[in-house]
């Protein structure tokens, strides 16, 4: 069983992670590049829900 720090450091990186994918997809939207934020919305999928991979 993981320490109490290690599962908040872990959390703590996921929000990171998680939040990061957002800014990417916003920045692209607004850049026009459509098709790349797109690709990156279908990617995050890919990676929570490998049985919907395309």
């Amino acid at each position: 069983m993981k320490s109490k720090f290690a599962q908040l450091v872990f959390r703590i990186l996921g929000y990171i992670a998680k939040s990061g994918w957002i800014v990417v997809i916003i920045i692209n939207l607004i850049d026009g590049e459509y098709f790349s934020a797109i690709g990156y919305v279908l990617f995050r999928f890919n990676i929570f829900f490998p049985t919907m991979a395309l």
